[in-house]
């Protein structure tokens, strides 16, 4: 493993892979992992994004910005990154436990929290859904932030999402502009 100050969890649309990037002190690139899929244990993340309007994959001038968007990672939240069976595997070391009820628990028949980011905009959006797939809620523009969450990446480009099930959720803390997502307690 790379040394590093912060990774970034992300989805490359040309390669259709799901990356994390190192990167050290100054910012620069300090090793790359690539997969079809991964898996987070206990992760505590926030959302990190940078306009980009250079040019588009065919080498053309891109004529309107567009966003890239991440899931950020710090070392002193990660016991470990490791490849495992193909996919990315990063183990999060938890943080403070939740106490007490969660202030939006998650409604019943709720079977998990799929979350994903608009390229246009660089907001998120957080969909609650059924034992169907069927989006029973949806929290649109929002900055995502996860705590202690363990989730793994679902679907297929352009509908792909990181997902958590609703066992390994405690609730949700919704602001008008945030959504932070709460693992269970862990005993």
């Amino acid at each position: 493993m790379p040394l590093w100050t912060y990774a970034d969890i992300g989805f490359d649309t040309g390669k259709q892979l799901w990356i994390v990037q190192f990167h050290d002190a100054k910012g620069d690139g300090a090793g790359m992992l690539a997969a079809r899929s991964i898996a987070v244990r206990d992760g505590t993340s926030f959302q990190y994004e940078w306009a980009d309007n250079g040019q588009l994959p065919n080498g053309q001038v891109n004529p309107r910005d567009f966003w890239h968007v991440r899931q950020r990672i710090l070392p002193e939240h990660v016991l470990r990154v490791t490849m495992e069976d193909g996919a990315i595997a990063i183990e999060g070391i938890r943080g403070v436990e939740p106490e007490g009820e969660a202030p939006f628990p998650l409604e019943e028949g709720v079977a998990a929290i799929e979350f994903a980011y608009s390229l246009g905009t660089s907001k998120g959006f957080v969909e609650l859904v059924d034992a169907k797939g069927k989006v029973t809620k949806k929290l649109e523009g929002r900055w995502i932030i996860t705590e202690n969450l363990t989730m793994n990446t679902v679907g297929t480009y352009p509908h792909i999402r990181l997902r958590a099930e609703a066992e390994d959720v405690h609730g949700l803390v919704i602001t008008g502009t945030s959504c932070t997502i709460v693992g269970r307690r862990k005993e």
